[in-house]
């Protein structure tokens, strides 16, 4: 008899566990850069980024209030960023970001679960061939984020 008690108990337990962990999850957005990243030497280059809130198997929290930040080394010049409904919005304003980078950001993104958003980076690249750091962050108002890093390369 006491064995049919504890593993009701048992039962319970896990089943609380199990809301406490579907109640407190936070969105997971994946970042995936979907062009090459290989340009010609004073190019006005374009690379599509597509921001992805990929679920848990136990729960599917949306993600609001997203910031995507696309920073780039100091010697590319950016250009744009569109992202939002059919690439309608546009900012132009380049801001000094970290270790000196240049950065560009979208704001008010919302990501329901696996739902995708596309944002469009257009830069002009240096005239001197080499390797420029590149990476994307993206914070959530729930307070998710993510990172992409990689180079760009000007050959």
């Amino acid at each position: 008899m006491t064995w049919i008690v504890m593993a009701a108990l048992a039962i319970i337990a896990a089943y609380f566990t199990f809301l406490q962990a579907r109640s407190a999850a936070k969105p997971r957005i994946v970042i995936d850069i979907l062009d090459q990243l290989v340009f010609d030497p004073g190019q006005e280059a374009r690379v599509k980024i597509s921001l992805h809130n990929r679920p848990y198997f136990y729960a599917k929290p949306a993600a609001t209030n997203v910031g995507a930040y696309v920073n780039v080394d100091a010697a590319v010049q950016p250009l744009r960023l569109l992202f939002g409904a059919a690439l309608s919005n546009v900012h132009d304003q380049v801001k000094i970001g970290k270790n000196n980078s240049r950065c560009l950001s979208a704001s008010g993104i919302v990501l329901l679960p696996h739902q995708s958003e596309s944002i469009e980076w257009h830069a002009k690249m240096p005239t001197t061939s080499g390797r420029y750091q590149f990476w994307i962050d993206v914070v959530t108002a729930e307070g998710s984020n993510a990172t992409h890093a990689t180079t760009l390369r000007v050959r």
